[in-house]
């Protein structure tokens, strides 16, 4: 049966070995902005591991389109996550002496309304004040030395976004790598329209691979047009071809109870009949693992398990992928992989919340665990968990903070389900309640407001709401916190981009 079904056997050892060793390895987009997404230590040895191909590597030219159109994005995402994390201990410590200076304070008065002598009154509350004193400077001390050692881990896991538009380091690797002879020729505008052509085509007719960005991406038929590029490089090159692609949709795998099995069995049938060439893929975590084998690379454990953490936040898709060949990756079980194991834990929390509220449910430890379901139930865009917290949150009167953050967690997963107006709905009363409360989460709330309310068709409405937030930052008293002077370089930013204009401020947000 081999011989009749060929397209239908995983290669063996030896095959893979051939793929590795003599066929050309052709990069996707996402592999190249992936860079972008782990430290410099393990950038290298990525990009070490990518040199041992040699003249072999290769990459369509629709994919080094997509790459330079994509790669300040996905900078601009990193290091927008880092800046997150570097305003945590200026958060954190306040909340903690915000909380510290009422309750002291509290106590000291409950203290001297018990005692009428004046001086003895006095005395108890210098000493409460004291105690306050002390604990500030503690704080503070650490606060400092919280904020430099997260310095100090951005400065080895992110490259700053202005570096990556002036003077990118990644992008001049890869300039090393790939030259015009690693990579697919522009095609003719003539050339061009005939492929887009067949493409949207295939797409209608759900032929793999790209249908399932049909209606999500800008440009939907990139994915095909690729693979119109393999083909014709195989045919011309005489060589088969290993696609190296995070893209791990039901569009480019065969997929089984929720298991990545290979590739589709139509690509496969495909690249033989019209080129007469074996094909496979792989993710870069399994290129990685199978380039220490193959091609002597010497990749650490600890940088492929980065890899696939990225490419799972990412996607914002469940760990379990499974196997894709039987050396690049090791089979993982749906019942045994840990991180599934913990999610199902927390969910369970969650109906144990749920079941409680009215019977004084914040008495129950397990409430203390709702962020922990929170940050999980984002990355997975498990919108209906969130909202189900969100509900428990008001159910149990959980504090304004508490209760921002859960909305934010919603429109973000709803932001990337492609669903900003209902992204729109949840931060406008995030917003409305953050300025309530001149809290200064105001100011990223309705940052992501404006770019909900813009990207759902309400320009206008997303110019009012971004305006007000830039207004509300410059208004603020002098000495900016970092937390908004980064809002208001981001506001800034923002505005530019939406509006091909800069807003007219007064303030230098740097």
């Amino acid at each position: 049966m081999k011989k009749v079904f060929r397209e239908w056997y995983a290669p063996t050892s030896d095959e893979l070995g051939d793929f590795y060793k003599h066929g050309t390895i052709a990069l996707d987009a996402n592999v190249l902005l992936s860079l972008y997404r782990v430290s410099g230590s393990q950038r290298s040895q990525i990009l070490a591991a990518l040199g041992k191909i040699g003249e072999r590597l290769w990459i369509p030219f629709q994919v080094a389109y997509e790459y330079q159109k994509n790669r300040l994005g996905v900078a601009w995402d990193v290091n927008a996550n880092f800046d997150a994390i570097e305003a945590m201990p200026e958060l954190v410590m306040k909340s903690i002496t915000d909380s510290m200076r009422e309750t002291l304070g509290d106590y000291s008065l409950k203290a001297g309304q018990r005692v009428r002598d004046r001086e003895i009154r006095q005395t108890i509350q210098r000493y409460f004040k004291e105690v306050q004193d002390d604990i500030i400077s503690f704080a503070e001390k650490h606060l400092v030395k919280l904020e430099e050692e997260f310095k100090t881990i951005r400065s080895a896991h992110t490259i700053g976004f202005d570096d990556v538009r002036f003077d990118d380091p990644v992008r001049d690797a890869l300039d090393t790598i790939i030259g015009e002879s690693n990579m697919g020729a522009p095609l003719t505008a003539e050339e061009d329209e005939k492929r887009r052509k067949a493409a949207q085509a295939r797409m209608e007719d759900k032929v793999p691979p790209g249908y399932k960005d049909f209606k999500s991406k800008p440009d939907p038929l990139g994915d095909c047009l690729i693979w119109f590029e393999l083909i014709e490089h195989a045919k011309a090159t005489n060589r088969r071809i290993l696609f190296v692609t995070d893209d791990v949709k039901e569009d480019f795998y065969v997929k089984l109870h929720g298991r990545t099995i290979g590739p589709r069995i139509e690509m496969v049938t495909e690249m033989a009949e019209k080129s007469g060439q074996s094909y496979h893929q792989t993710t870069l975590e399994g290129f990685l693992r199978s380039a220490n084998k193959y091609l002597d690379a010497e990749v650490a454990e600890e940088t492929i398990s980065t890899v696939r953490s990225a490419r799972e936040h990412a996607s914002s898709q469940m760990v379990n992928f499974g196997p894709i060949d039987r050396v690049e990756t090791t089979s993982i079980p749906d019942q045994s992989d840990p991180s599934a194991v913990e999610y199902e834990l927390l969910l369970t929390l969650v109906q144990k919340v749920e079941a409680d509220v009215g019977e004084d449910a914040e008495n129950f430890q397990s409430v203390g665990m709702l962020g922990s379901v929170t940050a999980a139930a984002e990355a997975r865009g498990d919108i209906e968990t969130l909202k189900r917290v969100l509900n428990i949150h008001f159910s149990i009167g959980s504090n304004l903070s508490t209760v921002l953050n859960t909305q934010m967690s919603i429109a973000r997963a709803l932001m990337k389900a492609q669903q900003p107006a209902e992204a729109a709905i949840y931060l406008e009363g995030a917003y409305a309640d953050a300025r309530r409360a001149q809290s200064d989460r105001r100011f990223q709330i309705g940052r992501l407001l404006a770019d909900a309310l813009v990207k759902s068709g309400q320009r206008e409405a997303g110019r009012r709401v971004l305006t007000e937030v830039i207004s509300d930052i410059e208004a603020k008293p002098a000495g900016h916190s970092r937390l908004v002077v980064s809002e208001g370089r981001r506001s800034s930013e923002l505005y530019r981009a939406m509006f091909g204009k800069d807003f007219q401020t007064g303030t230098n947000f740097e």
